[in-house]
């Protein structure tokens, strides 16, 4: 009876749910009742003024520091090394001089302080961003002088503030998946993944001589996971989300009961139409329908297994 049952399983139409938008990810990984989707990196409107203005800062220092290698832009825009002016302290995130960094460090602008910008808004996200430049600037002039050997690379580019946002967001959407190359990866490895680079390709490139570049990248890495929640100021610029109190007291909400398992025609209808479009286009009742579905799959699961 329970072979027989378990092949009858086999075939259950509710279990293509496992194929959610072509992908191997477990049906049982995603709660259809939740209103929000897996963010992308390929998708998103730009954040808002905050992300622009650093985009246009750091493409305009850049322009000038390629365009007069020994002029006045670049005596202000000087990688932070031991015993730094008061003008290479503010301005060292601006002072990527290669091109490969800087466009890297502005991917990366686009991608988290837009991120952040839509979700948190400008205030809240500019306060983060310089926190974790100050950090990483403090950990660099702390690790130069305790071993000024390691401080041969100087420390340009905004790292710190936006190493600090990478981690605040991996630890916002823990428990979420990132769609990269159409294959859902977790985010806090994706994240672990961009830090962990970084640092790895300092130490293969520089060795002992960026350590202080190293200690500048770990410091607001750890900040940007262990600190508190969002300050609560700024408005965000994209449309409004629960956090905080309000993601606590919706969690505390009494769900309410899930309609009836739909027909296997109807899962089929929904599960073509999240391959083709996304799971972000469906409807409040093709969630439910696909809720309802998961469910009953999980209470039959669980019958079937104390049997």
């Amino acid at each position: 009876m329970c072979a027989a049952r378990g092949g009858q399983a086999g075939q259950d139409p509710y279990r293509r749910i496992g194929e959610l938008s072509g992908t191997s990810m477990s049906w049982r990984e995603r709660d259809y009742h939740r209103a929000d989707e897996w963010p992308s990196l390929q998708s998103g409107p730009p954040g808002g003024p905050l992300t622009i203005a650093l985009l246009a800062a750091q493409v305009v220092a850049f322009v000038l520091l390629a365009s007069s290698p020994g002029g006045s832009a670049s005596r202000a825009l000087r990688p932070l090394h031991a015993s730094p002016s008061l003008t290479t302290l503010l301005l060292h995130p601006l002072a990527s001089r290669a091109v490969a960094p800087s466009f890297f460090w502005c991917a990366l602008t686009w991608w988290l302080v837009g991120w952040s910008e839509r979700r948190f808004g400008a205030w809240r996200t500019l306060g983060w961003f310089a926190l974790g430049c100050a950090l990483a600037a403090g950990a660099y002039l702390a690790a130069a002088g305790a071993y000024p050997a390691g401080a041969a690379i100087g420390l340009s580019g905004p790292a710190g503030g936006l190493l600090l946002l990478l981690a605040r967001r991996a630890r916002e959407l823990r428990g979420q998946h990132e769609r990269v190359a159409g294959q859902p990866i977790a985010v806090e490895w994706l994240a672990g993944s961009i830090a962990g680079g970084l640092i790895l390709l300092t130490l293969l490139t520089a060795r002992g001589a960026g350590l202080a570049w190293v200690a500048a990248a770990i410091v607001p890495t750890a900040a940007g996971w262990f600190l508190g929640p969002w300050p609560r100021f700024g408005r965000p610029v994209g449309p409004a989300r629960t956090t905080g109190r309000t993601a606590s007291r919706s969690l505390r909400a009494p769900r309410r009961a899930a309609p009836a398992p739909p027909a296997p025609e109807s899962i089929d209808r929904i599960l073509d139409k999240i391959r083709q479009e996304g799971v972000a286009s469906l409807s409040p009742e093709e969630r439910e329908q696909l809720e309802a579905a998961r469910r009953a799959m999980i209470e039959r699961d669980a019958a079937s297994n104390t049997l």
